[in-house]
């Protein structure tokens, strides 16, 4: 039989009954107060950085499609940053769109699963939905963001899928199933009727399309989705982790068995970095050893005679193609290492303010990215770092910082303090003119243990 832990039998049950089973024991008052408290962090960043995401133009031209198909069907779910009120899967739909808009949301790095940006917004449209409590409604993020991530570490191949749509949608259906309270034979049918929605490719990251983004709203609509139609009764496929056609047959290899591994006694989702930057996580260690060269032995750019970025493979694949400024906007702000290089040297800093088409147009920048060289370490296989930065300076002087890791991981968790300002800059940014909004939400997701009721929980931030 399976428990908190996660050990059954597989001849009395499959390992999606299974992990349905350890779902349903696995209760609030289990959950170690650190991790409560990391939940409560990642939803504060994943609604701020969505605030600050639905201001890019691709977002707003999506949000406009939305709003004119939705009509007068509005509902009890809302649209983070404005005063709007959506049906639950519009309100998941454009709110997991947004957090995904500007490669800041969080990142579970060794799954390479952005679990939060889908889980959340499908946990909050529903919790509104159906006037959950606080304590509830945290229960369903932590074991929705925990199977996502958990998901992506199971896996063992990389076919090119986008782990974050085909990983989250589960989680986020788990979310939305535990807000539901489904039985275990609709929870059986939310996770098959989420597996018939289940797609996403990395295509388009590799010309860093508007279908990324949209990818996570995607995933966050169809958990709500699915967790509807099991509430009325239609039925899903069985054995969707590990039927013969099944998740992992189907798509990404892996150990579907290593899922339940510990669950209810190792939470996975607290290694989930929570970014510092702007971009993807590939260029984080690079610009953060930078920025301590600069500190550390005062660097202007007008001193620098070149730099080198040594990097793995993967990260060259992401981030290390050579820069253009008539490349698209999003393509040079999120995914291009010597642009952000190039902006910490001469702006001291890579933030929101550096996506902006003004400083991409920079001729000073432009004329930096031009000292920047890229050198790919065959024998690293990370997928964040290693990374070593190496500054020579005109007069001869060469200096060199190693990073080992991106800033905001385990190991390096961005401070409470970071994460406020992280907030209130992404309100400010997002065009969210209460200057107190950023306050109010922390106040209030502080506090969300005590909220009876999650459909008002909104009311008066934005």
């Amino acid at each position: 039989m399976a428990g908190a832990g996660g050990q059954f039998s597989s001849v009395e049950r499959s390992i999606t009954d299974a992990l349905i089973a350890t779902i349903e024991a696995t209760d609030f008052e289990q959950m170690p107060a650190a991790l409560v408290q990391f939940a409560k962090r990642s939803i504060y960043d994943t609604i701020a950085v969505a605030c600050a995401g639905a201001r890019t133009p691709g977002m707003a031209k999506m949000s406009g499609a939305i709003l004119a198909e939705a009509g007068s069907a509005f509902g009890p779910s809302t649209r983070w940053g404005a005063d709007c009120k959506l049906s639950p899967t519009y309100a998941a739909f454009v709110n997991a769109s947004h957090a995904a808009a500007l490669e800041y949301d969080s990142i579970h790095l060794k799954g390479i699963v952005h679990a939060d940006a889908v889980t959340v917004p499908a946990a909050l449209a529903t919790a509104e939905l159906k006037t959950s409590s606080g304590r509830e409604f945290l229960r369903a993020v932590i074991l929705g963001t925990e199977v996502a991530c958990r998901l992506g570490l199971a896996a063992s191949s990389r076919r090119g899928w986008f782990y974050t749509s085909i990983y989250g949608i589960f989680g986020a259906t788990v979310a939305t199933g535990v807000l539901s309270r489904l039985n275990p034979s609709g929870f059986n049918a939310a996770l098959g009727l989420a597996l018939a929605q289940c797609s996403g490719a990395q295509q388009p990251q590799t010309s860093v399309t508007l279908a990324k983004p949209l990818q996570f709203g995607l995933a966050s609509r169809a958990a709500v989705f699915a967790a509807l139609l099991a509430e009325q009764g239609l039925e899903g496929s069985c054995r969707t982790v590990e039927g013969s056609v099944g998740l992992y047959s189907l798509y990404e290899t892996g150990r579907p068995e290593s899922i339940l591994a510990s669950f209810g006694e190792r939470f996975h989702m607290a290694d989930t970095a929570i970014k510092k930057y702007p971009c993807c996580s590939c260029s984080h260690a690079a610009l953060d050893g930078l920025l301590s060269l600069i500190a550390q032995h005062h660097i202007q750019a007008k001193d620098v005679d070149y730099l080198e970025a040594t990097i793995t493979p993967f990260m060259k694949k992401l981030v290390g193609f050579p820069f253009s400024p008539q490349a698209d906007l999003q393509a040079t702000t999120q995914f291009n290492l010597r642009y952000a290089l190039a902006c910490a040297l001469a702006r001291g800093r890579f933030s929101l303010q550096e996506t902006e088409p003004d400083v991409v147009a920079d001729p000073v920048i432009q004329s930096l990215t031009e000292k920047m060289h890229v050198i790919v370490d065959d024998s690293a296989d990370g997928i964040v770092g290693p990374c070593t930065i190496t500054v020579g300076l005109k007069g001869g002087q060469v200096v060199r910082a190693r990073m080992d890791d991106t800033p905001g991981a385990l190991g390096r968790p961005i401070d409470l303090e970071e994460l406020e300002a992280k907030a209130i800059d992404c309100f400010r940014y997002g065009g969210i003119t209460n200057q107190r909004s950023a306050r109010i939400l922390k106040e209030r997701i502080d506090g969300i243990e005590d909220c009876e009721n999650m459909a008002h929980f909104l009311d008066g931030v934005f």
